[in-house]
């Protein structure tokens, strides 16, 4: 029983440090993409537009939940205190027996296990994937924004040449290749 309340709380410990090495390679890719789309974005035309607005909130919002999920939070216990057990079950008048004292840790683990897990696994698992979708939006708003800015050209530049729609080459049907319509 106590070996088993033991693996328990064990098992919830490396579900912590793996939910965490996730968070921080999420944000780093996060980091790396942006870095890249807003370059690119940017450098198309120089002035955000709303959806460069849009990524770039979404952006920070996936940092900070990454953040909250990395950074340690006081009142998770994994473990028991020695001095605490040696002082209620060894040295105590009369000592305990190895039994009720194999039996209170396993009372004790399965208490720090109920704890932990709301705080633990069920939020910050929330907030991954969170930041994950946030992620997604981050990219999508990206691409919106250099496709508006690509099709803002093409309406410049059609605009001065009244027949810049390509003519079908040999072998190609009225509608295929060429631009894509905005």
């Amino acid at each position: 029983m106590y070996e088993e309340s033991l693996r328990a709380v064990q098992d919830q410990q490396r579900s912590l440090d793996n939910l965490r090495s996730r968070a921080a390679q999420l944000l780093t890719a996060a980091a790396v993409v942006e870095t890249f789309l807003v370059g690119l974005v940017l450098g198309a035309e120089g002035r955000p537009r709303p959806a460069t607005w849009v990524g770039a909130g979404a952006f920070v919002a996936l940092a900070l939940i990454c953040v909250w999920i990395v950074l340690p939070r006081k009142g998770w216990t994994f473990s028991n205190s020695a001095t605490i057990l040696l002082d209620a079950y060894v040295d105590a008048e009369p000592a305990a027996s190895l039994d009720e004292m194999y039996r209170n840790l396993a009372i004790y683990n399965e208490r720090h296990w109920d704890r932990n897990q709301d705080e633990l696994l069920n939020k910050r698992l929330v907030g991954l994937q969170v930041a994950a979708a946030l992620l997604v939006v981050c990219i999508l708003s990206s691409v919106v924004d250099l496709r508006g800015r690509n099709c803002d050209g093409q309406q410049r530049g059609s605009a001065a040449t009244p027949s810049a729609t390509p003519t079908p080459g040999p072998g190609q049907a009225r509608g295929q290749g060429g631009p894509a319509p905005c």
